[in-house]
């Protein structure tokens, strides 16, 4: 099981070294936690990362707004956590459901 281990900036790093951190965050496929006195303060991620997210929740929180079944199937692969065979059945399921079709 992989294990995630975060990517950890100090806040005089980052008053120092600003653009380049925000380069390297804007970059990244991973959030970073920004941290004063080795306590995480703040977390800070790319635009890409941040829709990502915000597109997961929607899916959770949201469960029954209108979204094509293509995107749902998208959205569950970007996770890397399916099998191809499971995504054709998701896919396939939700297009014969009326309220995502």
């Amino acid at each position: 099981m992989p294990k995630h281990v975060p990517n950890l900036i100090g806040a005089g790093e980052l008053q120092r070294n600003a653009a380049t951190i925000i380069r390297e965050v804007a970059e990244s496929a991973e959030e970073s936690f920004v941290v004063t006195r080795n306590e995480p303060k703040i977390v800070i991620m790319s635009i890409k990362r941040y829709g990502e997210l915000k597109a997961l929740e929607d899916l959770e929180f949201i469960p029954h707004r209108k979204t094509s079944p293509h995107q749902i199937r998208e959205s569950f692969e970007r996770t890397g956590l399916y099998s191809k065979a499971f995504l054709d059945d998701l896919e396939d399921g939700l297009k014969k459901s009326s309220p995502y079709s």
